[in-house]
């Protein structure tokens, strides 16, 4: 498996790749903190999985990244990874066609069971913020 992860902070990046690598098996990690590099890497590689933060400065960040993804790469799943709780967020990125919304202060294994959901073909959004939606 080969996990994109896409965050503007190397610090997330590189500890999010070391918690990712430490848990899973058989996998791979790649890792930007540049949004307009994501479509670069995808052509490249052959990703399963996105891990994206969904404020990111510059024009290839946010909504607009998400909205571009799933457009280029329909079957490709995204999770978003982010410290907003905002439902008007959370809902935007569903509508976009993310597979799964955590948040940065839920537990790893939030993030670990959207990864599993994700892969399954599943959406995950964890149940104290469907409740806020």
């Amino acid at each position: 498996m080969h996990i994109l992860i896409v965050d503007d902070h190397a610090f997330v990046c590189e500890g999010l790749k070391t918690t990712l690598i430490d848990t899973l098996d058989d996998i791979q990690v790649t890792t930007t903190e540049r949004g307009e590099e994501v479509l670069s890497i995808l052509s490249q590689n052959e990703i399963d999985l996105i891990i994206l933060d969904l404020f990111m400065p510059g024009g290839y960040g946010g909504f607009g990244l998400i909205g571009l993804l799933h457009e280029r790469h329909p079957c490709l799943p995204i999770i978003v990874l982010s410290a907003s709780e905002n439902s008007v967020h959370i809902r935007k990125c569903l509508d976009l066609g993310v597979t799964g919304f955590v948040t940065k202060s839920a537990p790893k294994e939030s993030l670990f069971e959207a990864i599993s959901k994700a892969l399954d073909g599943e959406r995950y959004v964890p149940k104290y913020l469907i409740e806020a939606l």
